[in-house]
């Protein structure tokens, strides 16, 4: 079956909320029910917690689905509901140690991370139950990997006196739905008076940041902790450039680029460098470098660059033709190894056709070159 939705949560103690969920969504105004397959991450506790209250012989699930046909499309049985695995691959019982929540947290990523894989249906993702450490965990994943039709919702009841009790849905008829509390208190509710809202939650989508570029990470903490790397590159970018070593150092990242175009970044950065306007200014003849400038003094500051490195790679007729390839492979290699933090870094193009320049947009004091022979270096101008 093809389904058009995945819904996520993670339960505990308070399988209510997955039936209630299941509710909201079936009555909501703005979309129709669609056809959703539902999952639960939860421990051996959860699990038997869902399968007494669910799928037992008063089960909810199924009564839920009688009661309202529109939850029919929902398709949830005890095999979707997952128990996440400890540090030693054994089935979770609780989250007792920072040891478990590490091992939760990763058997959330992991599970997030493959159901917004490309081309998997829209992930609906609710934090309501659970413990609290389960339910930032998986708001996190969705932002790290959600995309841009994922949601994240929590459920809200009304009024207070049902939370914590036997009631998991409205009923379809009566005016008085009769609930029993964990103390076996027995009371009268009138059913016009309760309210189910799933209040959806914005987050940032970070997903853009994490599947571009190398960044691999073999657990949760390890990806939260290179991404806060990316984004420190993409707020304050740092460029160390080693004409000598032929490599860049972008916001703490190496990357190895060739003589040529090791060359060429070190030339425009000093050429940035020299410009006293700073970060005021976006891009000009005196911090950036024309058209026509690159067939002439560019041209031959490289020549006698690549020459120190015995390179024949630029010769007497190099010109514009000849250095647009180059930028462009660079610019290139800055976005296999950033991903989307390599636009402050990358070497920027304005103008039009005739009139074009060439330049680093970051700001001057920012910029740092090595290894640069004094004949060679200075402003390029």
């Amino acid at each position: 079956m093809g389904w058009e939705r995945t819904l996520l949560f993670v339960a505990g103690a308070t399988p209510q909320i997955i039936t209630e969920t299941v509710w909201a969504l079936c009555n909501r105004k703005t979309s129709p029910a669609l056809k959703t397959q539902v999952f639960v991450l939860t421990t051996t506790a959860g699990r038997d917690h869902i399968e007494r209250a669910l799928f037992g012989r008063a089960g909810q699930w199924a009564a839920l689905r009688r009661t309202w046909p529109a939850a029919r499309k929902f398709n949830f049985s005890l095999d979707n509901v997952k128990v996440i695995h400890g540090p030693h691959g054994e089935a979770l019982e609780d989250v007792r140690s920072t040891e478990d929540s590490v091992a939760a947290g990763n058997f959330i990523m992991d599970f997030v991370r493959t159901h917004t894989r490309p081309g998997a249906p829209p992930l609906h993702a609710s934090i309501a139950g659970g413990r609290k450490t389960m339910g930032y965990l998986l708001a996190t994943a969705m932002m790290l990997y959600g995309r841009v039709d994922d949601e994240l919702s929590h459920v809200l009841v009304r009024p207070p006196d049902i939370e914590g009790t036997d009631f998991f849905f409205p009923p379809r008829s009566g005016k008085l739905v009769r609930i029993k509390t964990p103390s076996g208190e027995v009371r009268s509710v009138s059913r016009n008076g309760i309210h189910i809202d799933l209040a959806p939650l914005p987050f940032p989508r970070l997903r853009l940041l994490s599947q571009q570029g190398d960044l691999k990470a073999s657990s949760f903490a390890e990806l939260v902790e290179r991404l806060q790397e990316r984004l420190h590159q993409y707020v304050r970018p740092e460029i160390q450039v080693d004409v000598e070593r032929h490599r860049l150092v972008c916001g703490g990242e190496e990357i190895e680029i060739s003589p040529l175009r090791v060359g060429i970044y070190a030339l425009l950065a000093e050429r940035r460098r020299m410009h006293l306007a700073g970060m005021s200014c976006p891009g000009c003849e005196r911090c950036f470098v024309s058209a026509s400038e690159i067939s002439t003094s560019l041209r031959e500051r490289l020549r006698e660059l690549m020459s120190s490195v015995e390179s024949v790679a630029v010769g007497p007729n190099w010109s514009e033709r000849n250095f647009r390839p180059e930028i462009s492979k660079l610019n290139k290699t800055l976005k296999r190894k950033l991903g989307a933090a390599s636009a402050p870094y990358e070497v920027q193009i304005r103008g039009e056709r005739r009139h074009r320049l060439y330049g680093i947009g970051a700001p001057p004091e920012l910029l740092h070159v090595r290894g640069l022979p004094p004949t060679v270096g200075g402003n390029v101008a």
